[in-house]
């Protein structure tokens, strides 16, 4: 085995249009961290083959799919497991910003902590053009995380580092399609591996994007993508009761990451008390209306609130500009 510190591995969308303008940004910025580095990019679509030549990256590109060709994460998963080459695993959507900070606070866990999960929120931001990792490229992130970075809530968690004991057997979740983000940091949990929140610290960027791809998907198999969501559901139910917006996000850590890198155990205080009793509510009438109106009515209520929460979302940033 090599002496890789870290491997990322990502199943990325198409090269295309705006999707590969931030892809590449992101390849580009993880290669940027240093030599002691593995890079994965799984999958066939346009473009990655292409790209992880350009950026030298491993690429893998059979990936087991669901009938709508969808990639299944527990083959993403099984794969970064036998394949790659580093010490700690990272998997990460193809779409996000990685400051350097994530090195040092993989040194900090795993010389004390053999089996361990580090995620946190991300900040997302708009970027229209290439970013040049050169210099003092850090620097360039965190001024744009200042500049007009919105921290995404609980469940805005789009990187995933854990040691390699840490989901050896996952769920065939459709990749992309909810739940299976939930079920990784809820599972963690529930396996008793130490989780960080590392929010404060990494402050990873998310490149903002429209979803055409899914909604293209969803076109091309006459909607039955909406049935990807289901099948996701099920598979994430069979495991735990029902879906939980607070056990399976950074709410659900053990420590914490202070913004110069130093960790302490986490502090159950009121504030997470009453935040916790709210969201057991909220869970509770989502169970009640799943049972009595059925899951795409469930969905119709999802859509609506995250149409709400992206309106307050530009409301405030404007406020701000």
């Amino acid at each position: 085995m090599s002496n890789y510190k870290l491997t990322f591995f990502t199943c990325p969308k198409r090269f295309s249009g705006h999707s590969a303008l931030i892809q590449r940004n992101a390849i580009a910025n993880w290669r940027a961290l240093g030599n002691d580095i593995e890079i994965i990019l799984m999958g066939n679509d346009e473009g990655v083959a292409e790209a992880a030549t350009e950026f030298g990256c491993r690429h893998i590109p059979d990936i087991a799919t669901n009938e709508l060709g969808t990639p299944l994460i527990s083959d993403i998963f099984r794969v970064a497991h036998e394949q790659s080459s580093g010490k700690t695993l990272c998997y990460v959507n193809s779409d996000i910003l990685i400051p350097p900070s994530i090195l040092s606070a993989v040194d900090s866990v795993s010389a004390k902590w053999l089996s361990f999960l580090i995620i946190g929120r991300r900040w997302d931001v708009d970027i229209f053009e290439s970013i040049a990792f050169t210099g003092n490229w850090p620097a360039i992130l965190e001024n744009l995380r200042l500049k007009s970075g919105i921290l995404a809530p609980s469940t805005g968690i789009d990187y995933f580092t854990f040691s390699r004991d840490v989901f050896v057997n996952v769920p065939p979740f459709a990749i992309g399609r909810f739940y299976f983000d939930t079920w990784l940091v809820q599972n963690a949990a529930a396996s008793g591996v130490s989780i960080f929140d590392g929010t404060d610290y990494i402050s990873v960027l998310h490149q903002n994007h429209d979803y055409k791809h899914i909604k293209a998907h969803a076109l091309k198999f006459n909607n039955k993508q909406t049935d990807e969501y289901i099948v996701n559901r099920k598979i994430y139910t069979t495991y735990f009761r029902y879906y939980s917006s607070v056990k399976g996000t950074v709410i659900s850590s053990n420590y914490i990451f202070s913004k110069d890198g130093k960790i302490a155990k986490k502090q159950f205080s009121i504030a997470i008390s009453v935040f916790l009793i709210y969201n057991y509510i909220i869970i509770s009438i989502k169970y009640v209306i799943q049972l009595f109106f059925g899951e795409k009515f469930l969905h119709f209520l999802g859509a609506a609130r995250r149409k709400i929460n992206k309106f307050i979302s530009g409301a405030l940033k404007s406020r701000r500009s």
